[in-house]
């Protein structure tokens, strides 16, 4: 309020409320409100954005978001289809404990002619088959020399896989198409929009090889990782006679 009235002058704000995430004000005329939404609003060193009241901010949650993904990635990533007025973390809390998750709620105000169901999603991502020998800055390094570092917003394991989100639609179907080598590992590639499915093959003799297993699946689909599940006895770890595969 002080921040407002020191801008536009005393009297000039008439109701200041809280809504959708943001800060509603209403002013005494057209003029100061277009001064504003022009201008800005600083408060200390923060510069904070005004935009008219008109454009209703759209609510989005961005989930499965690595913690190590800068804010600025994703205003960039977000950026052809509209403007992120406000983005934060989304904490959990157990036992007196407080962390943050891997989601961020954004209010956005969608370009002209964008939808809501247009925001980018599963066509940017693409699957990479995962490799236990291969560490996640081996990844990291030869998807930015395939891609380049900047076109790259996420890197996650999930469902026994690496989930890469990338800027464009072009770059992940280029992907797609020319998999992915990591010191001489050649490593598959799939759409994301294929859901890989999680197998447990129980009573496996362990002298039969995971090769094998792969071929006898062969003709249902393709076995993108293979694992055997590790057990504790007594304090020590072993393999387990039951493996763990996800199949696409």
């Amino acid at each position: 309020m002080m921040a407002l009235e020191q801008l536009l002058g005393k009297s000039s704000v008439y109701q200041m409320m809280k809504m959708s995430g943001q800060v509603l004000a209403e002013l005494a005329s057209v003029d100061l409100a277009e001064r504003l939404v022009e201008e800005g609003l600083t408060i200390g060193t923060t510069l904070l954005k005004a935009f008219p009241y008109r454009q209703r901010p759209e609510r989005i949650v961005v989930e499965n978001l690595p913690l190590a993904i800068r804010d600025d990635n994703v205003i960039a990533a977000l950026q052809p289809y509209c403007r992120v007025v406000s983005l934060t973390h989304e904490d959990a809390s157990s036992g007196g404990y407080t962390w943050a998750t891997g989601n961020k709620e954004a209010f956005v105000l969608l370009n002209k002619g964008r939808k809501l169901h247009q925001l980018p999603a599963k066509l940017r991502c693409v699957y990479v088959e995962c490799c236990p020998e291969l560490s996640r800055v081996q990844y990291v390094l030869a998807l930015g020399k395939l891609e380049g570092g900047k076109n790259i917003i996420q890197l996650t394991k999930m469902n026994g896989h690496v989930l890469v989100g990338l800027t464009t639609k072009a770059l992940a179907e280029r992907l797609i198409e020319e998999g992915l080598e990591i010191e001489d590992t050649s490593l598959k590639t799939y759409p994301f929009r294929k859901r890989a499915e999680r197998v447990i093959i129980s009573n496996m003799p362990f002298f039969v090889e995971d090769s094998e297993v792969i071929a006898a699946l062969k003709p249902y689909g393709q076995v993108t990782s293979i694992a055997p599940l590790l057990v504790n006895v007594a304090g020590f770890t072993m393999k387990d006679e039951r493996r763990e595969l996800f199949i696409v």
